[in-house]
């Protein structure tokens, strides 16, 4: 089973510090990888635009709609 929900969204960044700020869980893969590739690469647009949806067992209907009413609100 699936722990996360892996939405590419342009500025991903944005919408993961808007979800964090709001208490929301979101991972970041590969956070060292800055240093080791080129700024324009396809390494470096997923660890900036990857926003990783937490859908595991420990959020139930409520928590998943509280997410996605913050998703969908995000300017």
């Amino acid at each position: 089973v699936a722990m996360i929900y892996p939405l590419l969204i342009k500025n991903g960044n944005k919408l993961k510090n808007h979800l964090i700020k709001n208490k929301i869980f979101i991972a970041t893969y590969w956070p060292g990888i800055s240093g080791l590739v080129d700024i324009i690469s396809t390494e470096m647009h997923l660890v900036t635009n990857l926003v990783c949806i937490p859908i595991d067992q420990r959020y139930d209907e409520k928590d998943m709609e509280r997410i996605k009413n913050l998703i969908l609100s995000y300017e």
